[in-house]
């Protein structure tokens, strides 16, 4: 008997737990089946992640960082513009960066967006200069997946 109050106060606290969780999964799973299943005739219901923005600057933080390994040595094109951007950029300080995405610049879904970086920069000597890398990011909502996923599958200064 001494359990019961104890049993009772545990069921009322999962209650909103038990919500807490619905609502933060039920769009979730919803957008993953949306995504699996009705892709063709709704387009994407979960937009790929990270953001194309956010791509792009961590592609310039690999840059700055000297990265070599950020990009794999496989996806030649991209990796011999990551060691160019390295070569040109690579230790130098930064500062007014600005990144903009162009999401409709490939197609309407989101698939291919051209993300371009803008920044001042300069090197051990020398004055401020302005730089700006520009890559393409793709999603891979063509696959159907279950979670788009975005990357980098071209990129230039």
């Amino acid at each position: 008997m001494p359990h019961r109050p104890f049993q009772l106060s545990q069921r009322i606290a999962s209650v909103p737990v038990a919500t807490s969780v619905g609502f933060l999964l039920g769009p979730f799973l919803l957008g993953i089946l949306i995504n699996l299943f009705l892709n063709k005739l709704l387009g994407p219901a979960v937009l790929p992640y990270p953001s194309a923005e956010k791509v792009g600057t961590d592609y310039l933080s690999a840059i700055i960082a000297r990265n070599k390994n950020y990009i794999p040595q496989h996806d030649s094109c991209t990796h011999t513009a990551l060691i160019n951007d390295i070569n040109q950029y690579g230790g130098a300080k930064i500062k007014d960066i600005s990144v903009q995405s162009e999401w409709r610049s490939g197609n309407s879904d989101h698939t291919f967006e051209i993300t371009t970086i803008r920044f001042s920069y300069h090197q051990q000597e020398g004055a401020w200069q302005p730089g700006e890398i520009t890559v393409m990011t793709a999603s891979n909502l063509l696959e159907p997946p279950l979670l788009p996923f975005r990357k980098i599958i071209c990129s230039g200064s």
